[in-house]
C-alpha cells in the first residue's frame, strides 16, 4: 500500500468514501435504510465547518467562566444557580454583530436578539425549551480559528439540560445536532478537583462515541476547575488533584491539568494597581498578621493591628477581588518571593492555566484540525458501513440456508416424480426460485466484498494520520527529553509537524528539487534515523523505530512515482 501524504487527498478519500458508501448501501432493500443515515449526516457540509470544541461537564463546574477566560471577554453567564440552559456556540464577529446574539428556535426560525436580552435564556426561563441553540459573537482572535461550545451542565437544575449535553455528543443523537452546527471535534471536559462516578460515566460517553475504536485520546483533555479554595497551597493541592484524576481517566483524555478561568478574568480585569496591593500587605505584615487574614473573607477586613493596609482599603480590595482569587494572591506572593504587582499578575496568570490550555488545544488540537474533522467524519459514514456489512453477512448466510434447504427439496422431488408427475411444476418452480436466491446472494456477496475493502482500505489511511498524532504526542513526554532539540524538530517534521506532504517530512519543502534527489534526502535521513537507533535506549528508541516506518513508507511512495 502506498501511505497517502497529504491531509486534503485524505479528506478527498473521507469525501468519496461517504458518497460511495449511500450509493452501494442503496443496492439492497436489506441495507438502503442506512444509507440514509449517511446522507443525513450532510458530511460535505460537515467538513467544510469551523473546527468545534465543546466544553462540557457537571453543572456549576466553572465551565462559562473558563470559557470568558478563553475568548477574553464576559459573553457566557455565570453565576451560583445553573445558568447555561442552551447549546451556546462562540463565534468570531466585529462591529454590530457584538452587540447582538442569534437565536436558532427549533421551530426552524433564527432570530437576531440585543445581547441584553440574555437573561432571558437563562436558569429555568422559559426560553430555552423553545431553543436549539444560541450563538454569540467576540472579536476574539481564539475565534478566527476554532467555534467553542458552551453545553449545559449535566444534573443540570432543568431536567432538558442533560438532554440537551447527551443531543451533543451522543452518538444516537448526533444527527440532528451535526445538521445545526456540528457535532465537536474535539472536548475540553471540566471536571471538580475530585472526579466523581457520574464525570466518569459522561467521559466514557465521549470517549467512546468521538473517534475510531482503539485510537488515542488525543481529541479529549480534562481540566479541573474551582480549586482555588483548596489548601494551604491552592495549586499544589490542584495539581494532586489532576494526578488522581489522570490516573482514573488516563484511557480517556489526553491531559488533565488545573484551570482558573476566575483568576485568569481577574488579572485581564483588574489593574496593576491592585495587585501591587496585594503585594504591599503581605510585604509590610508580619507573618501572624497575615495568618490571620488568611483566615476568611470577614477575618480579611477585621480591624488587626500590624496590617500593612487599612480595613478600608481592605475592603477595597475585596469588593473588586473575589475572595478566593484574592487569598490565593496573598499566597502567591509568600510562596513566590513576589516583589511587585506585575510579576504578581503574571504568577497568577500562569497558574490559571489558560493560556495553557489555549496552547493545547491550539497545538494538539487545531494544528491537526482538518485531520480529527476527517476522523471524525469516516467515523460517522464508517458505523453505518460496518452495520451494513454484518447485515449482508446474515444476508448470505440465510440465502445459502435457502439453498441448501432448496437443494433437500429438489432432491425428494426427483424421487417422487414418477409417482406424481405433477410435481414436475413444483419442481419447476423450485428451480426458477433458486435462480433469484443465487443471483441475490452473489448480489449481497460481491456489496458485502466492496463495502469491506471501502473499510479496510480508509482504516489504513487512518492509521497512518492517527500514529502521526500518536507519535507527535510522545515527543511531549518527558522521557523523551533525552532526546536533543534538533533531532527532536526531525522527528516531529517526520510526523507531520511541519506538513504532511512528502517534502516537508523529509525536510526539503519548498525547495526545487528532482524526484533523485529527493530520494537521496530520505535515504540520508534514513541513515541518520538507524544511528540513532543504536544510541538510545528506552521509549525514545521505540520513537525512532516508528519514525523509520514512516519514512520507508515516504521512500515506498517515492519509488511508486519512480516506477510510474
Amino acid at each position: 500500500m502506498t501511505a497517502l501524504f497529504s491531509y486534503e487527498k485524505y479528506q478527498e478519500l473521507v469525501s468519496r468514501f461517504a458518497d460511495d458508501v449511500p450509493r452501494l448501501l442503496m443496492e439492497h432493500p436489506t441495507t438502503a435504510g442506512l444509507a440514509q443515515e449517511i446522507r443525513e449526516l450532510d458530511l460535505a457540509a460537515a467538513l467544510d465547518q469551523m473546527f468545534t470544541v465543546a466544553v462540557v461537564g457537571q453543572m456549576r463546574v466553572g465551565k462559562s467562566t473558563l470559557l470568558n477566560a478563553i475568548i477574553g471577554t464576559d459573553l457566557a453567564p455565570t453565576g451560583i444557580a445553573e445558568t447555561t440552559a442552551t447549546v451556546n456556540c462562540f463565534r468570531h464577529g466585529t462591529g454590530d454583530r457584538l452587540n447582538q446574539f442569534r437565536v436558532f428556535w427549533k421551530d426552524g426560525n433564527i432570530e437576531d436578539v440585543p445581547l441584553e436580552n440574555t437573561e432571558k435564556w437563562v436558569g429555568q426561563a422559559e426560553n430555552p425549551a423553545k431553543t436549539l441553540r444560541l450563538d454569540f459573537f467576540a472579536e476574539s482572535p481564539f475565534l478566527t480559528d476554532v467555534c467553542i461550545v458552551d453545553t449545559p451542565g449535566t444534573r443540570a437544575t432543568v431536567d432538558s439540560h442533560s438532554t440537551a449535553v447527551i443531543d451533543y455528543i451522543s452518538e444516537s443523537l448526533e444527527q440532528e445536532t451535526l445538521k445545526e452546527g456540528g457535532k465537536a471535534d474535539s472536548i475540553v471536559y471540566v471536571v471538580n478537583p475530585v472526579a466523581r462516578e457520574s464525570d466518569d460515566e459522561l467521559l466514557k460517553l465521549f470517549g467512546e462515541g468521538s473517534r475510531l475504536p482503539g485510537s488515542s485520546p488525543y481529541n479529549s483533555i480534562a481540566v479541573v476547575q474551582k480549586w482555588e479554595h483548596l489548601g494551604p497551597d491552592p495549586l499544589y493541592e490542584a495539581k494532586k488533584k489532576c494526578e488522581m484524576i489522570r490516573r482514573q481517566l488516563s484511557e480517556k483524555v489526553s491531559e488533565v491539568f488545573p484551570t482558573s478561568g476566575l483568576l485568569a478574568r481577574c488579572v485581564a480585569k483588574l489593574p496593576l494597581e491592585l495587585w501591587s496591593k496585594i503585594v504591599y500587605l503581605v510585604l509590610n505584615s508580619p507573618e501572624d498578621v497575615v495568618n490571620e487574614l488568611l483566615d476568611g473573607d470577614d477575618f480579611f477586613i477585621d480591624p488587626i493591628e500590624g496590617a500593612a493596609l487599612s480595613e478600608l482599603d481592605r475592603e477595597h480590595l475585596l469588593q473588586q477581588i473575589p475572595w478566593p482569587a484574592l487569598r490565593f494572591a496573598i499566597l502567591r506572593v509568600r510562596f513566590d518571593h513576589i516583589q511587585d504587582g506585575e510579576a504578581l499578575q503574571q504568577a497568577i496568570l500562569d497558574a490559571s492555566g489558560v493560556e495553557r490550555l489555549k496552547n493545547v488545544l491550539k497545538k494538539r488540537f487545531l494544528s491537526r484540525a482538518a485531520l480529527i474533522k476527517s476522523n471524525g467524519l469516516l467515523r460517522k459514514a464508517w458505523e453505518p458501513c460496518s452495520k451494513a456489512i454484518l447485515t449482508l453477512r446474515a444476508e448470505k448466510l440465510a440465502r445459502d440456508r435457502d439453498i441448501a434447504d432448496a437443494s433437500i427439496a429438489r432432491k425428494t422431488l426427483e424421487r417422487n416424480l414418477h409417482l406424481v408427475p405433477e410435481l414436475q411444476q413444483v419442481n419447476q418452480y423450485i428451480e426458477n426460485s433458486l435462480q433469484a436466491v443465487f443471483a441475490d446472494r452473489d448480489q449481497v456477496n460481491k456489496l458485502e466484498h466492496m463495502l469491506s475493502n471501502l473499510r479496510d482500505t480508509m482504516q489504513r489511511w487512518f492509521n497512518v494520520f492517527d500514529d502521526d498524532a500518536k507519535a507527535l504526542d510522545m515527543l511531549e513526554d518527558k522521557a523523551m527529553l533525552t532526546i536533543d532539540t534538533g533531532t527532536r524538530w526531525q522527528l516531529k517534521r517526520i510526523f507531520g509537524a511541519g506538513g504532511p506532504y512528502i517534502g516537508d517530512r523529509l525536510g526539503v519543502s519548498g525547495k526545487e528539487i528532482t524526484l533523485s534527489e529527493m530520494i537521496d534526502a530520505g535515504d540520508t535521513l534514513l541513515e541518520s534515523l538507524r544511528g540513532h537507533q543504536h544510541t538510545i535506549l528506552g521509549a525514545p528508541q521505540r520513537l525512532f523505530q516508528i519514525a523509520v516506518d514512516r519514512v520507508e513508507q515516504v521512500m515506498d511512495s517515492l519509488d511508486d512515482k519512480v516506477e510510474k
